[in-house]
């Protein structure tokens, strides 16, 4: 759970981005905005909120406020203990809950998403509660933020690909990132008339 947590959404984004359909490259676009957009939110408010990890194991001889990246506390109340904590909102959980709430934003046809991605979600964050790196609240908080930002994201992703491929649409300009065939990283930008 910890490794996959942190490593799927830019592989995923990456492998949509790369392909030569439009479609599935838009859907890829979204992917590495959303996670670019959520890993910043996360960063910040784990710097703010200063909350430390739960104690491994519920031991006493495993509580270090310094012992882990975050520290550790036995008590889940403590929030801005800011040269200690680093742990709310859950990074694995928002990242891996974002990653599935734009792609099903973005394909709402594809129901299988939700009934595959929710549940690998949601198990990404109950191993980190398995794990002891996170409190129970922490991986709601990451859901809840991963899905708002995946959400909207991928709504809007696809809302501007409806339009840009539709005859009837209003909207006339679109930028979008641009991977050339010789790997080099530009925008793509397109007038329709």
């Amino acid at each position: 759970a910890f490794a996959t947590g942190a490593v799927i959404q830019p592989l995923v984004g990456a492998s949509l981005y790369l392909s030569s359909d439009p479609e599935t490259k838009t859907a890829g676009a979204a992917v590495l905005q959303t996670m670019i957009v959520q890993s910043t939110y996360v960063f910040l408010l784990k710097g703010i909120t200063g909350r430390p990890d739960p104690v491994t194991d519920g031991k006493l001889e495993n509580a270090d406020p310094k012992g882990t990246a975050c520290g550790n506390s036995f008590d889940p109340e403590v929030f801005f203990d800011i040269t200690n904590g680093c742990s709310w909102p859950s990074g694995h959980t928002s990242s891996a809950v974002s990653l599935v709430s734009t792609l099903y934003a973005f394909y709402p046809e594809k129901e299988w998403i939700a009934y595959i991605g929710y549940p690998v979600a949601m198990g990404i964050g109950l191993g980190m509660v398995d794990r002891d790196e996170h409190w129970a609240s922490e991986i709601v908080a990451g859901a809840l933020i991963g899905h708002v930002i995946g959400w909207t994201i991928g709504k809007n992703f696809r809302v501007d690909y409806n339009q840009l491929h539709s005859d009837h649409s209003p909207k006339k300009h679109f930028i979008a990132p641009k991977l050339s065939d010789n790997g080099k990283i530009g925008i793509d930008y397109t007038y329709k008339y």
